[in-house]
């Protein structure tokens, strides 16, 4: 039987009437669970009880939105709210709606833009708080005694759990390079560290006073996992670390958005995307599924691949009736294991994704397992001929088996070397056309080279201000790089501006949003993962220091097969690449694993008859073959009893 209840209320519906629901997959459509209008007969007892005299044009309505709970043969087919459409002398018509249909129901998703969120800012929300603070103000101006500044290598550690990043980024639109880094060397020319040289400095017991050693851009660069509790913030949401998969996955934890226009508010460095647009290039980019909590206004996200890899609801459909396939709704919501994705265009190096012209007309060789196999191949060789087989295979790209490709370059940091190129290659599995099918906004940083500086310490402050520079001091390391805003703002060269910065800070001065100035895409990274030893001289004496490297995983080899760049076998690659986790592997599956590929370009509609409304996200078992359902329909009968039902259902290879 039926039974409804609002705001914890029982209420009535006419013995004859029957309640059309629907219940929706949010792994693939934007609702919930929703009915048609159901009709309330204020003549009913537990009518008149919740609702009174509401028909009449005297008495206030004091509410049209309540609490709603549907329940069908004493099990619960809907918990969301009700809304009133329409009131009479005689009856009440409202509609239910899940949690998700209640909370689309607003369409604020479609007209609130990102960039136009009230998201915060760093120097007030997080610096005292999560990076300390001293009497004078947050310590992301003040050297730490022990030789590391509060927002230097402390903020990157192994296990990001800060929500903000400081890493060196190059803002190629005006060629700068924020938050820039230094080593340094103690007063005897032992303990050498790494640290970054803060905009502005206290001295020791120097008060309020503030003295730029740098010239330096600070910008902070926030987790991919705290930004989106930012925006659910925003939007009256939240997000719970346990239902945030960015947070609790270990490779989804280390992806940070690494902004290098200078800003301290968070939602000036982002595109004029709208809410549902960067929930859906969230979803596209990494196979997660955005959808309400159990319970209250928080959103979850979840892994779908995970989820259905791991899924024990297997329900077997025994009494079906009528099985036929349908056109899908939407071809343009097609799942990314059937289509053909790729990065949209953005500033890439030319190694890490070849032009088209470099693929059409080079030589490809499938012959080799990995680039292990290439070396071993050449060691049959002499060297003379080892040497020749290289040269004559220059208009080549090996494809190896393992997923990897390398081109042989004859000057690599001058030694021969194989390059692994096309990393950001598109990820094609149709047949029929290599044209891209799903675009990709959140795309990654190049990395590039930059040349830092080291100095010696020759007080107790350990400031910039403190050190004895010599033009031998510099040195080469790794960085990210990506353009950015146009309009970057240098807080240290900015000679009006004091640390405060009130204007600025409390949001008085408004920073322009303009899209023209800043991309339409989200470059994004991740932490570092291992330090690089890099050799300097200090003081016209060579030191050995480890520096923390952007996490890369090219794999380039020498000839001789050793590493030409380390690998860190993590990447935001597409493909699949055999031990490396990249943006395949936590999608799709890797090449150890079994691939989830959901077949979304053919639609089946089955219709079967069951005592009860199954579980919507659930493994269904269709002639012993696997199947995903994205919507179910019924009727449900106002007395129990058998129920009619219209599934739609995709293919799932596991």
């Amino acid at each position: 039987m039926i039974q409804l209840f609002l705001d914890g209320k029982p209420v009535q519906i006419k013995s004859t009437t029957k309640i059309k629901l629907t219940v929706e997959n949010s792994f693939y459509r934007s609702g919930s669970e929703y009915t048609y209008e159901v009709e309330l007969p204020l003549a009913l007892a537990h009518n008149r009880a919740l609702f009174g005299a509401i028909g009449r044009l005297d008495v206030t309505k004091s509410t049209r939105k309540y609490k709603a709970r549907l329940l069908f043969n004493n099990r619960t087919v809907l918990d969301g709210s009700a809304i009133v459409t329409q009131i009479t002398n005689h009856s009440i018509k409202l509609q239910l709606l899940g949690q998700l249909a209640t909370k689309n129901s607003n369409d604020k998703e479609n007209s609130v833009y990102i960039d136009e969120l009230d998201l915060g800012n760093f120097a007030m929300d997080l610096a005292p708080d999560v990076y300390g603070k001293t009497a004078t103000g947050p310590a992301f101006a003040y050297g730490r005694t022990d030789g590391r500044n509060i927002l230097g290598v402390d903020s990157w550690a192994e296990g990001p759990n800060k929500p903000i990043q400081f890493y060196p980024c190059r803002n190629t639109s005006v060629d700068a390079v924020a938050n820039d880094w230094a080593a340094e060397v103690d007063a005897s020319g032992n303990g050498l560290q790494v640290s970054w040289i803060a905009c502005k400095w206290r001295e020791a017991g120097g008060g309020s006073e503030l003295r730029d050693y740098s010239g330096r851009i600070m910008s902070p660069q926030p987790m991919l996992w705290y930004l989106i509790e930012k925006i659910a913030a925003a939007i009256g949401s939240s997000i719970d670390d346990a239902d945030n998969i960015f947070k609790t996955d270990p490779y989804l934890a280390r992806v940070f958005l690494p902004f290098a226009g200078g800003y301290s508010q968070y939602n000036v460095n982002l595109p004029h995307w709208t809410i549902g647009e960067f929930w859906k290039q969230l979803q596209q980019t990494f196979g997660v599924v955005v959808d309400t909590a159990a319970a209250g206004s928080g959103l979850r996200i979840r892994s779908r691949t995970n989820f259905y890899k791991t899924s024990t609801k297997i329900i077997s459909i025994d009494r079906m009736l009528d099985e036929y396939t349908v056109t899908p709704e939407d071809d343009t919501e097609s799942d990314i294991s059937v289509s053909n994705v790729g990065f949209a265009d953005a500033e890439f190096s030319p190694v890490d994704l070849l032009d088209e012209a470099v693929r059409g007309s080079a030589k490809i060789d499938r012959s080799f397992e990995n680039i292990e196999a290439i070396i071993s191949h050449m060691g049959t060789m002499s060297a003379a001929a080892a040497t020749q087989w290289r040269n004559d295979r220059r208009n080549t790209i090996f494809r190896c088996r393992d997923g990897r490709h390398y081109v042989f370059f004859a000057d690599n940091d001058g030694s021969p070397a194989f390059r692994r190129v096309d990393m950001y290659a598109p990820r094609i599995v149709k047949e029929s056309s290599n044209e891209v099918d799903i675009e990709l906004k959140f795309v990654p940083c190049a990395i590039a080279e930059h040349d830092f500086r080291a100095f010696k310490h020759v007080s107790g402050n350990r400031h910039p201000g403190a050190a004895a520079y010599t033009p031998d001091t510099s040195f080469t390391g790794w960085i990210y790089e990506h353009p950015d805003r146009t309009d970057t703002i240098d807080i240290a060269d900015n000679s009006e501006a004091d640390f405060i910065l009130e204007d600025l800070i409390m949001g008085d001065d408004t920073v322009s949003t303009d899209s023209e100035k800043k991309p339409d895409v989200i470059y994004m990274a991740l932490t570092p993962l291992a330090w690089n030893t890099i050799k300097i001289t200090v003081d016209k004496v060579e030191r050995v220091i480890n520096w923390p490297r952007p996490s890369m995983a090219w794999g380039d080899r020498t000839v001789d097969g050793r590493f030409a760049n380390l690998d860190d076998r993590i990447s935001l690659s597409l493909n699949k690449v055999e031990g490396e986790t990249n943006l395949h592997s936590v999608t799709i599956g890797g090449i150890e694993d079994q691939e989830v590929v959901i077949d979304t370009l053919q639609r089946y509609c089955i219709k079967f008859v069951d005592t009860k409304v199954p579980e919507v996200d659930s493994i269904f078992l269709l002639h012993n073959q696997k199947y995903v359902c994205e919507k179910i329909e019924c009727d449900l009968p106002p007395n129990g009893g058998d129920i009619l039902i219209t599934g739609y259902f995709y293919r799932i290879r596991l």
